[in-house]
């Protein structure tokens, strides 16, 4: 596996509640754009799945009123 990482240029297209996200979304979490792969509801809140530039997977838990700013990438 190569170490070179991939440069994607991101446009910010739209600011979106935690309940408009989708999978494949490219949001901004802790300053990195990320790719949502999953978005689930809990009691006071939802949980947000996602992967980094590296492939590393995390989930972030945001309650109700949480807004993301949305991202495409640039051609």
């Amino acid at each position: 596996m190569s170490d070179t990482m991939i440069n994607m240029d991101f446009i910010m297209v739209d600011v979106l509640n935690v309940d408009q996200l989708e999978p494949n979304d490219y949001i901004m979490i802790d300053g990195e754009i990320v790719q949502v792969t999953n978005v689930a509801s809990i009691k006071n809140g939802y949980v947000i799945a996602y992967s980094n530039d590296f492939g590393e997977d995390d989930l972030v838990e945001v309650d109700d009123y949480a807004q993301f700013n949305l991202y495409v990438i640039a051609e």
